[in-house]
């Protein structure tokens, strides 16, 4: 029969196995590299999920110093960091990289107290989470970048947590204070126009009521008096039920655009009310000089008189001044109705004038072939053109045309007292110029300086001759 101390002796040892394995299994569930140092640096023990993240094998570190393996920069870190703990007796926090088979790696350490002058490390790789964490950092730093730019901010709204997102951008847009101001529908109301904030409520209701899109441009009206036109627009998310859940939008600043398109439609209509009058004043003036000179000569007809040969010579005369007034007004509707180059050389001698040399050079062995890109490059080379004269007072223009079946190039060089681009920059020739590249997919470059003279430069794709090519390879094959 067993003493009830060698009973409670084998008690004692079966709990501690068992407590033994259970301590084996959770080491060897963890992921994480422990080590176990005493005061001086010294590694006593180890436990590691696999050999990929030692820096050493355990025969060549275990019983070492760090002073013994490390560069002295990491080894008074590790100091550092293993008498702070001490000292305070909690755990402690330290991030660090180390090469390891030639690759940078980041490891995060915790350092907890484990006796009076021994510490336990446990180590954890966290260079993917690292980098990870780094991708998402670049990501919305370029994301902000790119909403600072297209001035487009981003939003969302929960609307059962009743939650509002703003981005970084949306709240420079509506002029707050991010510490401050309180995202939400109600902030956002309140700088709406009076006169367009029932539309704005009606646009949101209709969309949330039908679980469509919307879209919608309206004014802001800022304490200052200063006013801005956003473009909103936003999505709904819906549940499986077609309950709306949130809403995600963005918010653009398209001030100046609209500012752009009123003054394009304004210049339009000045221009037509010139050419009115042109046709009344000129061509209007010339047949009806005609009517007369043609009612004077059926009279002597009528009473069998000859025709005198003073109104036949008037007669000629008007009918020459006719045409050419009709051969001008019609230019001026479609400048390039015999091409761009011969457009540009019209241009350049309208600008030829005494004090001022304005001459056009072509590289082309071609036209555009396209209406729309020919139309748009005439009128950035008519505004450049006229801005050197009227502004810069250059002495010597240049209307360099390049086109060579992939791209066009259009170049305006002035030797004028050129201007400073930033003061320039919302000035509505530029902007102008700037829209009208846009509309053909292309680029518009301003090099100027005072006292330096003017460059500029639009380049944008030549898809008209592409498509000239396309139609001759077709009837290539038809023939």
């Amino acid at each position: 029969m067993r003493e009830p101390k060698d009973i409670e002796h084998r008690s004692l040892r079966e709990r501690y196995e068992a407590l033994k394995h259970r301590m084996r299994a959770l080491f060897d569930a963890n992921p994480d590299m422990i080590f176990r140092m005493d005061r001086r640096g010294r590694y006593l023990d180890f436990h590691s999920p696999n050999s990929q993240g030692l820096a050493f094998k355990p025969d060549e570190f275990l019983g070492k110093r760090v002073d013994d393996l490390f560069d002295a920069e990491f080894s008074a870190a590790t100091h550092w960091w293993i008498d702070r703990a001490l000292h305070t007796g909690s755990m402690q926090c330290w991030e660090y990289s180390l090469t390891l088979s030639g690759e940078p790696r980041d490891f995060e350490a915790r350092i907890v107290p484990s006796g009076r002058n021994e510490i336990i490390a446990i180590v954890r790789d966290i260079t993917a989470n690292k980098r990870a964490r780094e991708q998402v950092r670049l990501i919305e730093a370029r994301l902000k970048r790119a909403q600072e730019v297209a001035k487009i901010g981003g939003w969302e709204r929960d609307l059962v947590g009743n939650e509002v997102w703003w981005s970084d951008e949306t709240y420079r847009l509506l002029q707050l204070d991010r510490e401050t101001a309180v995202p939400g529908y109600a902030t956002y109301l309140e700088l709406v126009h009076p006169d367009d904030r029932e539309h704005v409520g009606e646009v949101l209701r209709r969309s949330l009521e039908t679980g469509m899109p919307y879209s919608s441009n309206h004014r802001l009206i800022f304490p200052d008096g200063t006013t801005k036109i956003l473009h909103s627009r936003a999505e709904v998310e819906c549940d499986a039920a077609g309950k709306p859940l949130r809403l995600v939008g963005t918010v653009q600043d398209i001030t100046d655009q609209v500012d752009l398109e009123r003054e394009i439609i304004s210049v339009g209509e000045r221009e037509r009310e010139r050419i009115s009058r042109d046709l009344h004043d000129g061509l209007g003036q010339t047949l009806t000089g005609i009517s007369l000179s043609l009612k004077a000569l059926s009279n002597r007809l009528a009473k069998g008189q000859a025709p005198p040969g003073d109104i036949i010579r008037q007669l000629e005369t008007n009918v020459l001044q006719a045409m050419q007034e009709t051969r001008r007004v019609t230019h001026l509707l479609s400048p390039r109705i015999s091409g761009l180059r011969a457009a540009l050389d019209a241009l350049a001698k309208q600008f030829d004038q005494p004090g001022t040399s304005c001459r056009a050079v072509s590289e082309a062995d071609h036209d555009v072939h396209d209406a729309e890109i020919e139309t748009h490059l005439y009128r950035i080379a008519q505004e450049a053109t006229s801005n050197a004269v009227k502004h810069a007072r250059a002495s010597r223009i240049e209307l360099r045309y390049r086109c060579d079946n992939k791209s066009v190039r259009l170049e305006i060089v002035d030797d004028g007292v050129g201007f400073s681009l930033a003061a320039a920059s919302e000035g509505i020739g530029l902007r102008n110029m700037r829209y009208r590249a846009h509309m053909v997919n292309g680029s518009l470059d301003v090099e100027s300086v005072p006292g330096g003279g003017t460059r500029v430069l639009c380049s944008c794709p030549c898809r008209g001759a592409a498509a000239l090519r396309g139609l001759e390879g077709r009837e290539t094959a038809r023939r």
